[in-house]
Order: C-alpha cells, then sequence, then structure tokens
C-alpha cells in the first residue's frame, strides 16, 4: 500500500471519529495545540501525522491506544486472551477492520514514541 493511501485512510478514520464526538476542527485545533489547518490536512490525508500527535488526537476522542497497546503486549507476554473491556474491543476491531499496512504504520508510530518518551536522558541530552 503506498504512502499516500496510508495517510488518506487513516485522515478518513480521524475524521469520523471527530463526526462522531461533536468536536470541530477549530474545538480539536485548541485542545491539541495543533493549528486548525494540520488538523485539516491530517483528516484529508495531506500531511503525515506525527506518533505523539496521533495519541493526542485519539486521546482526545476517548482512544487511550497507549494503554490498549500495554496491555496487548502483556497479553502476548504472558500468553493471556483479550479482555472484556469495551475499549480494548473497539479498538482491535478497528485495527483488525485496516488494511494491515496501515494498522502496522500506525502501531510502529505509537509504538516508537512510546518508546522515545520511556527513554532517560540526562540534563545534557545524553541518553543513559
Amino acid at each position: 500500500m503506498q504512502s499516500d493511501e496510508v495517510l488518506d485512510q487513516v485522515g478518513s478514520r480521524l475524521a469520523v471519529l471527530s463526526k462522531s464526538a461533536g468536536l470541530t476542527q477549530e474545538e480539536i485545533a485548541k485542545r491539541c495545540q495543533i493549528s486548525r489547518i494540520t488538523i485539516n490536512r491530517f483528516f484529508k490525508g495531506r500531511t503525515e501525522i506525527r506518533s505523539g500527535d496521533l495519541v493526542q488526537l485519539l486521546s482526545l476522542f476517548g482512544i487511550d491506544i497507549l494503554a490498549i497497546l500495554d496491555e496487548k503486549i502483556e497479553r502476548k507476554m504472558n500468553g493471556k486472551t483479550l479482555n472484556d473491556s469495551a475499549e480494548s474491543k473497539e479498538i482491535v476491531k478497528a485495527l483488525d477492520e485496516m488494511d494491515p499496512n496501515v494498522s502496522r504504520t500506525i502501531l510502529d508510530q505509537i509504538s516508537w514514541w512510546r518508546n522515545a518518551t520511556l527513554k532517560p536522558v540526562t540534563e545534557q541530552g545524553v541518553e543513559l
């Protein structure tokens, strides 16, 4: 799948989430401290979404993707089955319905962002 197709699919899903949450692009922009023009470009698939912005947008729509990923990782590591939380089922369903490349791209971006925020850094900015 082409990168443009991934952007289109992610953008259209974000637009649906926005509409279902009853939020305008202006409201989303203010809450996320991202320009309205950038939000519009995200929704139309015209610009790539940084993983931090994606996590923030999903959080605004009530989706804690990092917690869901943590649960999924823990289950994989411990051989546990899916729990019955509505949020987990919703995210799993959404990821399953996406093109596998889109799903993988989203998970890769979130994983990268999560790892980047967990790395200890000294005051000089050198990784420990």
